[in-house]
């Protein structure tokens, strides 16, 4: 045996387990099939239940879709420390959780030094790999959390509309589909935890749970869905092997969803999955890792920590383009019988004599998300950038413009008016009209915003001036010399 490579197991545990915790491919995944039927005698089962697909199939966008695993690790990171504090430490929200767990600063994580960001963003890592198909990316999501034991793979990450969290107040993930929506998207799917050893209950060995979960897709001449399964042993219990078959898992879950149809996100890490994640979690309570190894441009990049946008947005100083704030401002809004919300907005500037040409927003958010809802930092619902220019009368203005509205003050039965289980959208409702209708009277009648506005048409009108005038000296240049 190499040195390093443990030898209190069997060569094909040790192997399986290498092979299920590098999974990139679909061949990668075949051959952890193959090896689950010979050692296991393994099966599929439905997940939930046999007519799964309508509710696993409800998501329309794959990013969306990742953010819950994101948001997932960052809860099991949350739980994981709140049980080793042992009843000592019972948050009431995330932001809480962090604070007095996580030695976050009360102004959220935008507050801590590189070093400490990083250090503690190292706990959840989302990474891009090479599938061998160039525009279906293998995207992984690792978490240092709590884990799950086998025993409970069908009620927790290979369930369907279970209240794991319910009554868990530090959590963030109680209005989500949860990360299920991932596996309509991916080829493969594939699990692996293991269970923080102090809190395994009691019988509970500890022991590494892992799965292939995957589309069963039926004859295309009948009328049957198809349904998602997920392999397990031939008795029905989950699949499992020894800890020393994964040498780099202390705790919590690796997931890898094999050829990701990221619709969009598959480039390079450093651009549009940046930009996405950096908006559709705009305020994380803890940051987190992008990484991406499938060219040398992403390996030369590393890894990049994730803080969202309202870190970087308070930070615009460190940004790598030259960008200045104009103007900033939060306003808390009350509902009867709902709660509040406060409502931020951030106008963006070139400074003088910046030699850039594009708009200093884009690098925030695409013209479709410009203003964003959120819940505990992650996006619940979008407004394009087009809705400011109509609602807010500032035509100069907007397309500057980065608008989020922090519903963590709504009481449950605001939530339950406003959310729907996908994050893609909110409900048509009462109160989702009343709360943009506000946000966009605030825009409208901000007398700083007008004074800005203004400033950019005279802006813009000198600069149409003055092209006009170059252009007429072109003219008159050429028509000099030539006559």
């Amino acid at each position: 045996p190499k040195a390093g490579i443990p030898t209190s197991i069997p060569f094909w545990e040790r192997d399986l387990g290498s092979l299920i915790w590098n999974a990139k491919t679909s061949d990668d995944v075949t051959a952890i099939i193959e090896e689950c039927i010979k050692r296991f005698r393994a099966k599929p089962i439905a997940i939930g239940r046999e007519n799964n697909s309508g509710t696993i199939d409800v998501a329309s966008d794959p990013g969306l879709a990742l953010i819950e695993r994101l948001t997932n690790g960052i809860d099991a990171r949350i739980e994981l420390a709140v049980r080793l504090s042992a009843g000592a430490v019972q948050p009431s929200s995330p932001e809480e959780a962090v604070r007095l767990l996580f030695d976050v600063p009360a102004g959220g994580h935008g507050d801590l030094t590189d070093t400490e960001r990083r250090d503690l963003a190292k706990g959840l890592v989302i990474g891009m790999h090479d599938s061998g198909i160039k525009k279906l990316p293998t995207i992984r999501v690792t978490d240092t959390g709590i884990g799950v034991h086998p025993s409970t793979f069908s009620k927790t990450i290979l369930s369907l509309n279970e209240n794991n969290k319910v009554g868990l107040d530090y959590t963030m993930g109680t209005f989500g589909q949860g990360g299920s929506a991932t596996l309509s998207f991916s080829k493969y799917t594939v699990f692996c935890s293991r269970r923080h050893p102090e809190l395994l209950g009691p019988g509970e060995a500890d022991r590494v749970g892992f799965t292939v979960a995957f589309r069963e897709d039926t004859d295309p001449d009948t009328a049957r869905w198809p349904r998602y399964v997920w392999l397990v042993k031939d008795d029905g219990s989950p699949l499992d092997l020894p800890v020393d078959a994964f040498p780099d898992l202390e705790h919590g879950t690796r997931i890898s969803h094999i050829e990701y149809d990221a619709q969009g996100l598959e480039g390079q890490f450093t651009t549009q999955m940046w930009q996405f994640l950096n908006n559709g979690l705009f305020d994380p309570v803890l940051p987190f890792i992008l990484e991406g190894d499938r060219t040398a441009t992403e390996k030369k990049a590393g890894s990049r920590v994730m803080l969202g946008n309202a870190a970087r947005l308070s930070r615009v100083d460190r940004a790598r383009g030259d960008i200045e704030i104009a103007a900033e401002d939060t306003h808390e809004i009350t509902f009867k019988g709902y709660g509040t919300v406060a409502a931020s907005w951030w106008v963006l500037a070139r400074p003088a004599g910046s030699p850039s040409k594009s708009g200093p927003a884009e690098s925030y958010a695409s013209a479709g998300d410009a203003v964003v809802m959120t819940l505990h930092g992650q996006r619940q619902a979008t407004k394009p950038r087009v809705w400011l220019k109509d609602t807010t009368k500032l035509p100069f203005l907007y397309k500057d413009m980065i608008v989020s509205i922090n519903t963590n003050g709504l009481n449950g039965a605001g939530r339950r008016e406003l959310y729907t289980s996908t994050r893609e959208r909110e409900r048509k409702s009462d109160l989702s009209k009343q709360i943009f209708s506000d946000v966009a009277d605030l825009i409208r009648e901000d007398d700083d915003l007008k004074r800005l506005n203004h400033l950019a048409r005279e802006r813009r009108l000198a600069e149409a001036a003055t092209a006009a005038n170059e252009k007429v000296q072109k003219r008159l240049g050429k028509f000099v010399k030539t006559k």
